[in-house]
Formats: structure tokens, sequence, C-alpha cells
């Protein structure tokens, strides 16, 4: 059953509208459970996930789980993931690229309508390599320890971006079950989550 939603197009032409419909500085970026509102239908587009940044509390690296959970969600999705890139990129030594440290630190200050360079120019790149429409960056994962206002959970601060004009299309912060940093369930809860909101 495909669900309902709207399509990468028209969500891009929203979030134009959007992002001329006021000035100032920008909100701050979401917490956790906040997102800037539905995601468009993703199946049948291709879309790059880039290696996860910011990664915090963790003992592993937490891209095999996220690539895991997306395979398992949706298979109608065209995944390209950083195995994938890495290997173009090794083919094509002049694009001058690096895909684990890109310029994602403005999406942990503010929330972002659209990027630009370096990461616009950065993501353009890599979606005319690798045939991308649409860019998966895990901008910030990592473990929030337990407090007196909410259990430990592993976090995860993630955006669509289109590559060829740089519109995010969504951002959002997902969490997984409650749980220590060691345990591997905690990180695949989390980016099982990530991969439903993606394609429910």
């Amino acid at each position: 059953m495909t669900r309902p939603g709207r399509s990468v197009l028209e969500m891009l032409v929203l979030s134009g509208l959007l992002a001329h419909a006021g000035c100032g500085p920008g909100p701050p970026p979401p917490g956790p459970g906040d997102d800037t509102g539905p995601v468009p239908e993703l199946r049948g587009v291709e879309v790059m996930v880039l290696p996860a940044h910011n990664v915090t509390g963790l003992p592993e690296d937490p891209d095999p789980e996220i690539e895991f959970a997306l395979r398992s969600a949706s298979q109608e999705v065209r995944w390209i993931f950083p195995g994938e890139i890495r290997a173009a990129l090794r083919r094509s030594p002049g694009m001058g690229v690096d895909p684990d440290a890109l310029a994602v630190g403005a999406f942990l200050q503010v929330e972002v309508e659209r990027v630009g360079d370096p990461l616009f120019g950065e993501l353009r790149r890599l979606g005319a390599l690798t045939g991308a429409q649409v860019a998966l960056l895990p901008v910030r994962v990592g473990h929030r320890r337990t407090t007196t206002e909410a259990p430990g959970a592993v976090e995860i601060l993630g955006t669509l971006v289109h590559v060829r004009t740089g519109r995010v299309i969504w951002i959002g912060v997902v969490e997984g079950v409650p749980g220590e940093a060691n345990d591997p369930r905690t990180l695949a809860t989390a980016a099982e989550e990530l991969a439903q909101t993606l394609v429910r």
C-alpha cells in the first residue's frame, strides 16, 4: 500500500513559499520528537544516505544500523548508502568532496530552509556523481544521558535536502527506546524510528 503524502516536487514548492513568508533569524533546530511536517513520498526516488556526523556517546559507528533500518523499511526507495558513495568518489578522485566531513554545522544552530555553500556545492556534486535527487543527512547521532526529566536514549537529528536546489524538504529529531549507550538495541530502535518516519 502506498503511503499518502506530498511528492518531493510539491514539498519543494511549499518550502519555497515558506522561505519567503517571513524574515529575520530562523527558529531554533528541532528537539526530540519535533519535525517540520510530513515527509514527501520517497518511493521511486533516488536518495543518497550520507555518513552520520556529530556522533557522540556511542561505542560504535551508527551507519550500519541506519543502513539496515532503511533497507528493511522499504526496498522501493533507491537508497544510495555511504559505501556506494565512497566507491563512486574513488572512481572520481578529482571531485574534492569528503562525505564524512560535510559542512552540516548550521543545522545544529537554526532550522535551515535552504543550504548554502559549501554544503550545497558538495551535495550537488555528489548528486551528479550518484544520480541521487535527494540527500539524507544524519546531522547528529548521539546518546542522551539519563536525567531527572528523561531517561537515556539515542537521538538522531536528520534532514532531507533536494540536491539540485538546496531546499530542505524535511528536518526532524527521532529517538529510540530508553537504554544505555552500550546496548545495541538503543541505537537500533533509533535507526528504526528514523526509517519508519521517512517511509511510513
